[in-house]
């Protein structure tokens, strides 16, 4: 589907400017799940003319490598939506045009919402992802709400691809922090998440598996970021990276 995204053009003034601001957050891709692995988790579902959503999208990414599930979303009859709080995020993907717009295109249609309360009518989805919005959360209770809110807004037999790239676990002179300042028992777990689900009502949970190449190509960047902070030697490791398909 990627492929099909193109930026306009011709730019307004503050257009420009937001395309400035978008090129200046492409970061590094923390999504352990392979591009092979996206393409085969779709091939299991038929996706012509259907509604899938993208809980807590980010920024427009703007090349493969910034969003694989994107690049093994079909070309043909999809509408995508990305869904966000934050303003900035949502008019970034307003940039995007689908090449050859009509109606056998897919099409992308941006929508700013809380995702504990999405404004969406019940059952108004076929599928959808959210990709490292999890481990942003402090408060454990707000995953079986996260999770009751989606399974509200997806059909029967609708899917839900949750993954967290999990946390950074560095350790310096023998003292252990994380990122952002987590606490170990704030850390949302694969299995916090299962039961979560299963909880709310989701019908078939499924491991996804994930890259370890990824894994450890992340781990060494952060690393080498932290230690480029001080002359002593940080040791970074992921932990709790995970993914999910879930079912309603």
């Amino acid at each position: 589907m990627l492929e099909k995204i193109f930026l306009k053009s011709n730019f307004t003034p503050e257009e420009r400017w937001l395309l400035e601001e978008l090129d200046g957050r492409i970061g590094s891709n923390c999504d352990f799940i392979s591009l092979k692995t996206y393409e085969s988790i779709f091939s299991k579902f038929d996706l012509k003319n259907k509604r899938i959503f993208d809980l807590g999208a980010g920024f427009l990414p703007i090349s493969p490598q910034a969003s694989e599930y994107i690049a093994a979303l079909p070309s043909q009859n999809l509408n995508l939506i990305p869904v966000e709080i934050n303003e900035l995020r949502i008019r970034s993907w307003n940039l995007a045009k689908m090449e050859n717009a009509n109606p056998s295109e897919s099409t992308i249609n941006p929508v700013r919402g809380d995702m504990f309360k999405l404004p969406f009518p019940d059952e108004s989805f076929d599928g959808g992802v959210s990709i490292n919005v999890i481990n942003n959360f402090r408060k454990l209770e707000a995953v079986p709400a996260l999770l009751e809110e989606i399974r509200r807004v997806l059909k029967p037999g609708g899917f839900l691809i949750l993954s967290s790239f999990g946390y950074y676990k560095c350790t310096k002179e023998g003292q252990v922090f994380y990122n952002n300042d987590f606490k170990e028992n704030e850390i949302i777990t694969s299995n916090l998440v299962q039961a979560s689900a299963e909880l709310v009502g989701f019908s078939r949970i499924e491991r996804i598996p994930l890259d370890p190449a990824k894994i450890k190509a992340e781990a060494i960047r952060k690393e080498e970021i932290e230690n480029r902070k001080s002359s002593d030697k940080t040791k970074v490791e992921m932990v709790e990276p995970f993914g999910l398909l879930l079912r309603r």
